[in-house]
């Protein structure tokens, strides 16, 4: 199948590896090496709540005694939808069920080269309960931990794109401020020109 989750996170040896190991603190760190994200890496809160995420999948996949292509499989769903939970800030619980729908029926009908039967049908009705009764019940909690804060800015504009003058600030609080006007000198040729045509005028 071109879009099998099988071994596509945990690998054979990994879960071999997460088999043998029946200590809680261990095995959170097993899983912290084999399926934290990079986007938890840099932050304790996202990066704990992620291993928990992991770990109680992975005790349920014990607890129905899963062969270890059935809980890779497992994991691999449940991976690949926080995944695309986390991504999306605004993505709906609806459409996140419906990306596990796909993947969970992906790997439990044998109609190859489409999908192929790793769950049986007791398996399907007790991973759906599982999901149903877990993440999904507590989905918006996950988005708010997980997911990208949005922020969102608003810039107030008047009606019609004009916007209003500021108002002239008041003559009273002007600043004041003295001006001095200098007479003008006027050259003396020109006084001395003049003073010879008033003479003219008056003989």
């Amino acid at each position: 199948m071109a879009h099998s989750l099988l071994w596509r996170h945990l690998d054979a040896a990994q879960i071999r590896t997460l088999g043998d190991e029946t200590s809680p603190p261990k095995t959170k760190e097993l899983i912290r090496q084999f399926l934290l994200s990079e986007e938890s890496e840099g932050d304790p809160a996202a990066a704990e709540v992620e291993v928990d995420f992991h770990f109680y999948n992975l005790a349920f996949a014990r607890d129905c005694s899963f062969s270890p292509a059935k809980i890779s499989v497992f994991m691999s769903i449940a991976t690949e939808v926080l995944a695309a939970d986390r991504a999306d800030g605004l993505r709906t619980m609806a459409a996140s069920f419906e990306t596990f729908k796909e993947h969970l029926m992906a790997h439990s009908v044998e109609r190859s080269p489409y999908s192929v039967a790793i769950f049986s049908v007791d398996d399907v009705r007790a991973i759906v309960d599982y999901v149903t009764n877990g993440y999904y019940r507590h989905f918006r909690l996950y988005k708010y931990v997980l997911s990208p804060k949005l922020q969102l800015a608003l810039e107030q504009v008047a009606p019609g794109g004009v916007e209003k003058p500021t108002a002239w600030r008041p003559l009273a609080d002007a600043l004041v401020q003295d001006i001095t006007i200098a007479a003008a000198e006027v050259p003396a040729e020109e006084s001395e020109g003049e003073g010879e045509g008033d003479e003219g005028d008056d003989a």
